[in-house]
């Protein structure tokens, strides 16, 4: 799903002459009690028209709980287990959905 999405938009984004000016995220919000929403972002910069399909996605300013995960994207849910035992052991909650960023993309793994 995400080589598709991220295929799509970076098609989209070339064929407008915008370059992306970071890496690619991820980004999960609960939809409702029965799933998620998941967008593939680029970061553009802030001026620039986007192409019909396309929308800007502002994300706010607030204090998040992180880690950087190196290795194979099959074991990523060690990290998402490992920031959310640090949240439930600080006694915090999580307020919204998650964030990944690729530093590295590489879409057979």
């Amino acid at each position: 799903v995400f080589g598709e999405l991220f295929a799509q938009l970076g098609a989209a984004l070339a064929g407008a002459g915008i370059e992306a000016v970071g890496p690619a995220w991820s980004l999960y919000d609960r939809a409702d009690e029965h799933g998620i929403t998941v967008h593939a972002a680029l970061p553009v910069p802030p001026s620039v028209d986007l192409p019909r399909g396309l929308e800007s996605l502002h994300r706010p300013s607030l204090e998040v709980a992180t880690t950087v995960h190196v290795g194979d994207v099959v074991r990523l849910g060690e990290a998402y287990a490992a920031v959310a035992a640090w949240i439930e052991s600080h006694g915090l909650q999580a307020a919204g959905g998650a964030a990944e960023v690729s530093l590295v993309w590489d879409p057979e793994h």
